[in-house]
């Protein structure tokens, strides 16, 4: 926890968002967190389980059928809440733009590329569809490839 808490000093004037209600397995964890760091005067921002299911079900009627990642989630939230938005890292392949191989970063290092391909959970190849239109657009801005 003494290496979180110092990695979290940097955001002491930031919004720091949790999704602690998408997953009932997530909520205390996230709320043992947030008190275990509550000296650091953090903003936590937590996430409503009613707006996760309004944004959820706006983007199934507009054809995304599977649950959202949560790096769409977030995506989605940014463009209501902020003037400016810049996504970084969301790359749904399992190779980089010159061909090399990616792990797949995730909670878990059990869950691999092949994994998430047999659960389906997300439709990472539509959303990076749905985000690179909106990049093309001018709705955010699309940071693929490695940072400098």
């Amino acid at each position: 926890m003494k290496e979180f808490s110092e990695f979290l000093r940097d955001y002491v004037d930031e919004l720091i968002w949790t999704p602690a209600y998408a997953y009932k397995e997530l909520e205390k964890p996230t709320y043992d967190a947030i008190k275990k760091v509550k000296r650091l005067k953090l903003q936590f921002v937590v996430e409503d389980i009613r707006h996760f299911i309004a944004v959820n079900q706006f983007w199934k009627s507009h054809g995304l059928e599977a649950v959202l990642s949560t790096g769409f989630y977030f995506i989605s939230t940014a463009l209501d809440m902020c003037d400016k938005v810049d996504a970084f890292g969301f790359w749904p392949f399992d190779k980089n733009a010159d061909g090399d191989a990616l792990p797949y970063h995730y909670f878990s290092d059990k869950i691999t590329w092949a994994t998430m391909a047999d659960l389906q959970s997300h439709h990472m190849s539509q959303e990076f569809a749905i985000i690179t239109e909106m990049h093309h657009k001018g709705l955010l801005e699309l940071h693929i490839g490695n940072c400098s």
